[in-house]
């Protein structure tokens, strides 16, 4: 899984949950303007979550593509199985949350065929440079009958149309920023 260049220093990164839990009312309210205010909706990352319940088999092997230094998705997945990490940033060893962190080549899947019950990644396919490739591997590691489930941006959602339209730069301190992630940890070179 070969990386455009504005990922590559840190495939998978989000904000901790002790980060979000930490926000000044201020920026609560405006994240509350954009997400989740109508009666009956549901976030993306919950139904996301729902989905990946009904699909994972308790105890499954599962491993996750691009969990990063630290993930609440990988959190999340280590509830439902044994979760292996598999990056192209050497951050992914320090992911508490894996069983076990494998820094790869980001082109081979470096286990064996029918390896897992489960490959699951979060916001990270669409970095990717050749998904034939990737999916193929993804495909030769799961056994028969197992999934693959991720999440990818929805190219209509205002924030995206808004990312087409801003320079990287912008992209860089408004992402650091908001998540509050010391310059260290940002996902931009």
């Amino acid at each position: 899984m070969s990386l455009n260049h504005e990922h590559r220093a840190g495939m998978g990164v989000a904000a901790s949950h002790d980060q979000c839990a930490t926000r000044p009312p201020w920026q609560e309210r405006w994240l509350n303007r954009f997400y989740c205010q109508k009666s009956g909706w549901v976030d993306g990352t919950t139904q996301f979550k729902d989905m990946c319940r009904k699909v994972i088999p308790e105890g499954a092997r599962i491993l996750e593509l691009g969990p990063g230094p630290t993930n609440e998705f990988t959190r999340f997945l280590a509830t439902l199985g044994e979760v292996t990490g598999l990056d192209v940033d050497d951050k992914v060893l320090a992911n508490e949350a894996c069983s076990k962190a494998v820094l790869y080549d980001g082109r081979n899947i470096p286990f064996a065929s029918e390896s897992f019950d489960v490959v699951a990644s979060n916001y990270v396919v669409e970095h990717v440079e050749e998904p034939r490739r990737v999916v193929a591997e993804v495909r030769r590691v799961l056994r028969p009958g197992g999934v693959y489930v991720f999440r990818a941006p929805n190219v209509w959602h205002p924030v995206v149309a808004c990312s087409a339209l801003t320079p990287h730069l912008v992209h860089k301190y408004i992402s650091t920023w908001a998540r509050r992630l010391p310059a260290e940890d940002s996902v931009y070179p």
